[in-house]
Formats: C-alpha cells, sequence, structure tokens
C-alpha cells in the first residue's frame, strides 16, 4: 500500500539520519582528540631530544629523523610552548644558556602523517559497519512501527470491500426499478421520482469512489467540466428554494481529479453559501 510505504520511508529516514548524524558527529570529535594526542607526543619526544642535547646525553638512541641547528635571531615575544609544523617538519625553538641563542629541533612528520591516514582509515571502517548495523535496527524498528497502521489499512480494506459487495445488489436493485418507473407514462413527470433518481445517481457515484480506492494502482485522472455538475445540483435545489434565481455563467470549466464527489461537494458548498448569504439578506430586509 502507497500510505504504508510512505510512514515506513519517514520513520527509516529520520532514524536512519539521526543515528547517522551522530555517529559523523562522534567521529569527528574522536579523530579531533587522537590527532591532539599525536601531536602532544611529537612534542614531547623533540623536547625529550633537545633536553638530551642540553644536558650532554648520547641521541643515538633518537632517529635519524630528529635534527637540530643553533640560530640566532631575536623574539620579540618568545613561547616556551612554541610548535609548529612547517615543511613537513615539526619545530621547536628551545634558548640556550646565557643568551647565546636558540636551538631549532625538528623532526621529521611522515610517520605523524602515515598514522593520521590510518586512523582516518579505521574511523571509516568503523562508521561504515556501524552504519550498516543502525541501518539494519531502523528497517525491523520501522517495520515494527508499520505493523499496527498496516493491520488498520487492511481491516479498512477488508471492510469497505464487504461493505462494497453488500451495497451492489440493493443499488442494482434500485436502478433497475427506476428504469422501470421511468417507462411507465404515470411517472414521467413526478418530481418525486426525479429527486430519487438524482439520489440513485449520487449513491452510485459513491461505491463507484469506493471501488477505485480499493484499487489504488488505477488511479486516473478525468477531465470533467464541472458546470454539467453545477447545473445538475441546482435542479435540485430549485425544487427546495423555488424563490430563489439561479444564473450560471454558460462559460465552461474543466478540472481533473479522481473522484466526482469531490468536485460535486464543491458545487454543493459554494450554492449553501449562496443560501445563507440569501437569508440573511432577507432577514435584513424583514428587520
Amino acid at each position: 500500500m502507497l500510505h504504508e510505504k510512505k510512514a515506513f520511508l519517514k520513520f527509516f529516514i529520520i532514524y536512519f539520519a539521526s543515528v547517522a548524524l551522530l555517529m559523523l558527529f562522534a567521529g569527528f570529535f574522536y579523530y579531533n582528540q587522537t590527532k591532539n594526542q599525536y601531536l602532544q607526543n611529537e612534542e614531547f619526544s623533540v623536547i625529550n631530544f633537545a633536553r638530551a642535547l642540553k644536558t650532554g646525553d648520547s641521541v643515538k638512541n633518537f632517529s635519524k629523523e630528529y635534527g637540530y641547528k643553533k640560530i640566532y635571531k631575536r623574539f620579540e615575544h618568545f613561547d616556551i610552548k612554541n610548535f609548529k609544523i612547517k615543511n613537513g617538519l615539526f619545530i621547536k625553538y628551545i634558548p640556550e644558556k646565557k643568551h647565546e641563542g636558540y636551538l631549532e629541533i625538528f623532526k621529521s612528520t611522515k610517520k605523524y602523517e602515515q598514522k593520521l591516514f590510518a586512523l582516518k582509515i579505521k574511523i571509516l571502517i568503523v562508521e561504515l559497519l556501524l552504519l550498516l548495523l543502525f541501518a539494519l535496527i531502523s528497517y525491523n524498528l520501522a517495520k515494527n512501527a508499520v505493523s499496527p497502521l498496516k493491520k488498520s489499512i487492511q481491516m479498512l480494506d477488508k471492510f469497505t470491500k464487504d461493505l462494497i459487495h453488500d451495497l451492489n445488489t440493493p443499488i442494482t436493485s434500485i436502478k433497475l426499478n427506476m428504469k422501470l418507473l421511468q417507462k411507465d407514462l404515470n411517472f414521467t413527470d413526478n418530481k418525486a421520482l426525479k429527486r430519487i433518481d438524482r439520489s440513485v445517481y449520487t449513491i452510485s457515484e459513491l461505491y463507484e469512489n469506493l471501488t477505485i480506492l480499493l484499487e489504488e494502482k488505477t488511479f486516473q485522472l478525468t477531465t470533467v467540466n464541472l458546470l454539467d455538475i453545477v447545473s445538475e445540483v441546482i435542479q435540485i435545489q430549485k425544487q427546495i428554494y423555488p424563490h430563489i434565481e439561479f444564473k450560471i455563467s454558460k462559460k465552461p470549466f474543466f478540472c481533473k481529479n479522481k473522484f466526482k464527489s469531490h468536485k460535486t461537494n464543491i458545487a454543493k458548498s459554494y450554492l449553501k453559501c449562496l443560501q445563507i448569504q440569501f437569508k440573511k439578506r432577507l432577514c435584513k430586509n424583514l428587520l
């Protein structure tokens, strides 16, 4: 059923999208936290190398990716926490004793970039697996949530089918008897019979609409001239309100819809509004 599918898709998309956004945010937060931790570890390793140089300890335990050079320049505002990445190197400046310049300690960022790339792949794989898992969970939840709606629609369809079946026989019988009465000359100008005929026609329309409603896949738009429908409704209203003069524009007006009863109801509602306005004006005149 179309309504069942729409309800299922809405529930599935809303639940899955909210979980997916939460997971993406968690993955982004975890990546930034881990990246900051990697940077702190790299800074500590550079500081350890600088400490070994200043204390005269051997630097043979450090890999070849470390290096240093002595520079002589002035910093207007020297920050002891300075640490930056430039041209594929981690760089940190350590002041020498007695203001004899600075040690520029540097280290290659190659291993750091490899670790970041591995971290991205790891987070991507984990998030894809989690998305797949939550997609299955969302599917089952949506299916269970729509289940009561599905049962209600099935019950409604069953009731409508039974109603159509029960209406079929009396409507057919009334139509046949109306045709027989219309052939009888004694009932040719009978106004009551004409009103019954129009009422039977209206009931037949409702019967057809119920039949179409059950066959939702076979919906087809049909073009109908509203002028004809309004004329039919006015003929009935004239008998109820003979003192009202109805004027209809002869210009045809077409609209498209699945059910003719919708257009008939529009015409009836419009005429009822006119009748209410007429009664209000009549009361004012009497006062």
